[in-house]
């Protein structure tokens, strides 16, 4: 059952670049194509779009009232807070207005220090309902904070949603020459180490390859890209794993590889992977839970043990014999992820439990 002409506000640091705001861009560029009218607040800047407002919150007195006058003139029916600081912030603003405040956990690491657990437990306890993009990861929230089951009934998983006409599907051929990439920023929960120790067997073997990781070097965590630099010059890779840093062309750049090879040590849903899966390439990826979950245990892409490298030679070169009928699979697969993870199926999720939320006030 929908609730007609629900007004929904979503509360956010900023539109820049990362995972979350990518898909609240993408869900306010639906614009009329919603099933309710959508508001966004940034806190910070960049806050462009349709309906988007930006409130500094420096100043939090002048930021709560400015944000109570949004809501108030607007008739918001519910707020959707994108952290757990962003929670308490919409729930602080709307005191005594009775609009309900649901958020969405996008990070794996919960309670990481007293301070954050504090946070995330006050955020829980005061949200009519938490948002999980995976059902590992609200397994995750709930066994770090002992919830108890009447408290898990405010749990709720909707998966991450993609504006998969960014990524257009490209046929993909057998070549020779392999053109294969990972994507991710080099930080502690990605592990681009190990695809070099792949890269440097397929070296050894005499395969033909052009690899590029696609991601950023983070200044607080530079000795992660800066050693992966270094063994490529060690094992004289330099010529053939390519550093492209951050790329705006990503969508493209997916389009014209022959493999997709991934290895991460934590993920909350893995967008980098369902993007890739959605280009048709043949996608490799470690098991984690959470990567079982979303490639619906390994149909729809390969999946290797994690840290186990020969498993994941082994699988690459049963890929090299097989290309034709492997890339048939992955073109089948593209379809199959593009319905599961679009953003319309996203947005349509979360009209439910809006729908859900309001009709009970």
């Amino acid at each position: 059952m929908n609730t007609p002409e629900m007004n929904i506000l979503y509360l956010i640091g900023s539109l820049g670049n990362g995972g979350k705001e990518q898909l609240v861009r993408d869900v306010m560029e639906m614009g009329k194509e919603l099933p309710y009218k959508a508001w966004c607040v940034c806190r910070k800047k960049p806050a462009e779009g349709p309906n988007t407002i930006l409130l500094p919150s420096g100043k939090v007195i002048r930021f709560l009232h400015q944000l109570r006058k949004i809501v108030r003139s607007n008739k918001i029916d519910l707020i959707h807070a994108q952290s757990a600081f962003d929670a308490l912030l919409a729930r602080l603003a709307t005191v005594g207005l009775g609009t309900p405040v649901v958020e969405t956990f996008h990070s794996y690491e919960f309670a990481t220090n007293p301070r954050s657990k504090s946070m995330e437990r006050l955020a829980f306890s005061l949200c009519a309902k938490s948002i999980f993009v995976s059902q590992q990861q609200l397994e995750h929230f709930a066994a770090v904070h002992h919830l108890s089951p009447k408290q898990r009934k405010k749990q709720a998983l909707v998966y991450n949603g993609v504006n998969f006409s960014r990524f257009p599907l490209t046929e993909h051929k057998p070549n020779h020459r392999l053109r294969m990439a990972m994507v991710g920023n080099f930080v502690p929960e990605k592990n681009q180490l190990f695809i070099l120790n792949f890269l440097e067997q397929l070296n050894t073997k005499g395969i033909d390859f052009e690899f590029l990781f696609i991601g950023e070097k983070k200044s607080q965590f530079a000795t992660y890209y800066d050693r992966c630099v270094q063994y490529c010059k060690e094992k004289g890779l330099d010529d053939r794993v390519h550093f492209l840093g951050k790329r705006d062309d990503v969508p493209q750049l997916l389009g014209q590889l022959d493999a997709f090879v991934y290895s991460s040590h934590s993920e909350t849903f893995g967008l980098a992977v369902v993007e890739a899966i959605a280009v048709g390439v043949p996608v490799f990826v470690n098991d984690l839970p959470v990567f079982k979950e979303i490639t619906q245990g390994g149909q729809l892409a390969t999946l290797y043990a994690t840290g186990d490298l020969q498993q994941l030679s082994d699988k690459f070169e049963h890929f090299l014999h097989h290309q034709t009928e492997t890339l048939a699979t992955a073109a089948e697969n593209a379809y199959r992820v593009r319905n599961t993870y679009s953003i319309k199926t996203h947005v349509a999720n979360l009209n439910s439990l809006y729908s859900l939320i309001i009709t009970k006030q």
